[in-house]
C-alpha cells in the first residue's frame, strides 16, 4: 500500500530558515498549511519556528486546527464563496478579497456577529488567476474602504507563479507597492500590508531585491 512519509524535523528546519530569512528583510511569514490539509502536527512546528499567522484556502482545514488546540490568528487564502463567509468572519482574523460585493458581505456579517475582520485585498498584475486588475485597483479599492467599518482592509496582496506562469518580479512587485500609495493618497489612510507573493517569491528575498514597502 503507497504510503506518504512527511519529515517534520525538516519542515519545521526549513521554515525556521525561511522565517530568520523574513525577518533580516522586515518581512512577515504567512504559513500555509493548504497542502496538508490543516494537518494540525505541521501547524503546531510552524507556530514553533517563529511563524504568528496561519493560512490556509478551506475552512474545514481551520476548524481541524482549532479543534486540535491550534491558535490562531488565521487567515482565508482562498477567495470565499458567500455561504461560507459567516462561518469565516466568525474563525478567521484575515481574509484575502477580490470583489467589492465581497467587501460588503464581509461587512455586514462582522457587523451582526460584532467581530473585526482584517481584509487584504487582492490585485492581478499579470497572472490572471485572481484579484482586481491592477489599472482598476486604486479606484475599486477606494470605494471598498469607504464600504468597511467593522472589517477593516489593511492592504493589498497578489499572487502570482500559479495560474498564468507569471512569476514575481522587481517591477510587478513595485506595480503592486505603487498601487498601495496611490490609494493611501486618495483615500487618506494608512495601509500596512503588501503582501507580495508565496514561495515563487523567495528568490527575490534571496537575492535581496526585494522591493522596499512589500513586508508579507
Amino acid at each position: 500500500m503507497p504510503r506518504l512519509y512527511i519529515n517534520l524535523e525538516s519542515i519545521k528546519e526549513n521554515t525556521q530558515r525561511i522565517f530568520e530569512k523574513c525577518r533580516q528583510s522586515s518581512v512577515e511569514l504567512v504559513g500555509v498549511t493548504k497542502v496538508s490539509l490543516g494537518d494540525p502536527q505541521i501547524a503546531k512546528l510552524m507556530k514553533e519556528a517563529g511563524v504568528k499567522i496561519i493560512g490556509d484556502s478551506r475552512i474545514e482545514n481551520i476548524e481541524r486546527m482549532l479543534q486540535s488546540g491550534i491558535d490562531g490568528p488565521f487567515m482565508m487564502l482562498r477567495i470565499p464563496p458567500k455561504e461560507d463567509l459567516p462561518k469565516i468572519v466568525k474563525l478567521c482574523e484575515y481574509i484575502l478579497v477580490s470583489e467589492l460585493k465581497t467587501v460588503q458581505w464581509i461587512e455586514q456579517i462582522s457587523s451582526d456577529l460584532n467581530k473585526s475582520v482584517s481584509l487584504i485585498y487582492m490585485v492581478d498584475v499579470g497572472d490572471l488567476r485572481e484579484g482586481v486588475w491592477y489599472k482598476e485597483a486604486v479606484e475599486e479599492i477606494v470605494q471598498a474602504i469607504k464600504l468597511t467599518k467593522k472589517a477593516k482592509i489593511i492592504g493589498l496582496g497578489t499572487n502570482l507563479g500559479c495560474y498564468g506562469g507569471v512569476i514575481p518580479s522587481v517591477k510587478n512587485m513595485k506595480m503592486l507597492v505603487e498601487i498601495k500609495d496611490m490609494v493611501e493618497k486618495k483615500a487618506s489612510c494608512q495601509l500596512t500590508v503588501v503582501s507580495g507573493g508565496n514561495t515563487a517569491a523567495l528568490k527575490l528575498l534571496e537575492d535581496g531585491s526585494l522591493p522596499s514597502g512589500v513586508n508579507q
